[in-house]
């Protein structure tokens, strides 16, 4: 029998993706605690968000990506879009963009979603009151005043090591969870304001 835990936090994030630590990101300013709830391991090269595929960025996107102190870590290797052509083969018409028409410098950028997602890892390992939990959302249960969220640990946490290697990293991580997974509840307070 798995033993249960209650945790308090301000915000849970379900997916530290690109979405996910984004959002952790941007709220890092805040006076939260912070919870993101992953079920791929931080480092892993099977993260789907992070692979090699690419993403375009819009001019507001980079935007958000400066303000949540990413951009810098990853401008250098940002591609500029320069033109935008919009057709549909057989039909009549296109549009036509170039940044130049427009007087910007770009229309938007590229990158290759790896590299957008070690600069994420980057800032998050960076936020003090942020915490990650290797685990899948298993369900959401409102309760009065608050949400509670439930999971199960994620078993393969540190793979390979032996049991007291794993309880220390799950220690160092602030969980509780049992060898092979268990339930862990997560409560989280009712926002009343700024504290």
């Amino acid at each position: 029998m798995s033993k249960s835990r209650e945790l308090t936090c301000d915000v849970a994030i379900a997916g530290g993706g690109m979405v996910g630590l984004s959002l952790a990101a941007a709220l890092a300013d805040l006076p939260l605690d912070v919870v993101v709830i992953e079920p791929v391991a931080p480092a892993a090269d099977q993260q789907p968000s992070f692979d090699s595929r690419t993403t375009a960025l819009s001019g507001g996107s980079r935007r958000v990506l400066e303000g949540i102190g990413v951009w810098a870590t990853v401008a250098n290797q940002a591609t500029p879009i320069r033109r935008i052509h919009v057709s549909e083969r057989g039909a009549f018409g296109a549009a036509r963009l170039t940044a130049a028409e427009q007087g910007v410098a770009s229309l938007g950028y590229t990158i290759e979603n790896r590299l957008l997602g070690r600069a994420l890892r980057e800032r998050a390992a960076g936020i003090p009151r942020l915490k990650s939990c290797h685990a899948r959302v298993r369900g959401l249960q409102a309760g009065a005043g608050a949400v509670l969220t439930a999971w199960q640990a994620t078993p393969s946490i540190n793979a390979g090591a032996s049991r007291r290697q794993r309880s220390k990293a799950r220690g160092q991580r602030g969980l509780k969870a049992q060898p092979g997974g268990g339930s862990i509840g997560l409560g989280i307070s009712p926002f009343t304001g700024m504290r």
